[in-house]
């Protein structure tokens, strides 16, 4: 199964890219599973969880957790929260 992962923002700047490509064996897939193979496979992901606390993972357009299920050629966007205002 492949899943495209988009970082976007501060989350790309820190990381030092803006798309990496996942593969991965085996049934079910979840956003942890890829959160956790970013982690082992892209070493500055790990500074992205240090100085970011907080940081949206899409699939598509919708905002998912953790335990949201993946399919083969889903889109994965990971970005930090937007504010507006001052």
């Amino acid at each position: 199964m492949k899943i495209r992962v988009f970082l976007v923002g501060e989350v790309a700047s820190i990381a030092g890219r803006r798309f990496i490509e996942l593969e991965f064996q085996g049934g079910e897939v979840t956003v942890g599973d890829v959160l956790e193979k970013l982690r082992d496979t892209l070493s500055s992901f790990r500074a992205v969880e240090d100085k970011i606390y907080l940081y949206w993972v899409l699939v598509g357009d919708v905002i998912v957790g953790k335990t949201a299920r993946l399919r083969d050629g889903d889109e994965v966007t990971i970005m930090p929260p937007l504010y507006e205002g001052g």
